[in-house]
Protein backbone atom coordinates (compact mmCIF):
# COMPACT_ATOMS: atom_id res chain seq x y z
CA UNK A 1 0.00 0.00 0.00
CA UNK A 2 1.42 3.45 -0.87
CA UNK A 3 0.95 6.38 1.96
CA UNK A 4 0.72 9.85 0.70
CA UNK A 5 1.23 13.24 2.09
CA UNK A 6 -0.64 16.34 1.52
CA UNK A 7 0.68 19.63 0.63
CA UNK A 8 -1.19 21.33 2.99
CA UNK A 9 0.51 19.62 5.62
CA UNK A 10 3.54 20.32 4.00
CA UNK A 11 3.40 23.53 3.93
CA UNK A 12 2.03 24.15 7.26
CA UNK A 13 5.45 22.61 9.01
CA UNK A 14 7.51 24.67 6.36
CA UNK A 15 5.86 28.07 7.91
CA UNK A 16 5.84 26.71 11.52
CA UNK A 17 9.40 26.15 11.48
CA UNK A 18 10.39 28.94 8.93
CA UNK A 19 11.93 26.66 6.53
CA UNK A 20 14.49 25.24 8.83
CA UNK A 21 15.37 21.73 7.12
CA UNK A 22 16.37 19.88 10.07
CA UNK A 23 12.50 20.35 12.12
CA UNK A 24 10.99 20.08 8.71
CA UNK A 25 12.73 16.65 8.35
CA UNK A 26 12.00 15.71 11.49
CA UNK A 27 8.68 16.60 11.71
CA UNK A 28 7.40 15.16 8.59
CA UNK A 29 8.74 12.16 9.02
CA UNK A 30 7.22 11.45 11.93
CA UNK A 31 3.97 12.52 10.89
CA UNK A 32 4.37 10.08 7.80
CA UNK A 33 5.57 7.18 9.94
CA UNK A 34 2.24 7.29 12.09
CA UNK A 35 0.22 7.56 8.78
CA UNK A 36 -1.22 3.97 8.39
CA UNK A 37 -0.57 2.43 4.89
CA UNK A 38 -3.26 3.59 2.01
CA UNK A 39 -3.99 7.13 3.70
CA UNK A 40 -2.76 10.61 3.12
CA UNK A 41 -0.97 12.43 6.37
CA UNK A 42 -3.38 15.47 6.65
CA UNK A 43 -2.55 18.99 8.06
CA UNK A 44 -3.77 17.70 11.72
CA UNK A 45 -1.33 14.73 11.80
CA UNK A 46 1.51 17.46 12.03
CA UNK A 47 0.34 20.01 14.71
Amino acid sequence: MIKEIDNEAISHVYHTFDGNTYYNQKTIREAFASTAAGTTCAKATTE
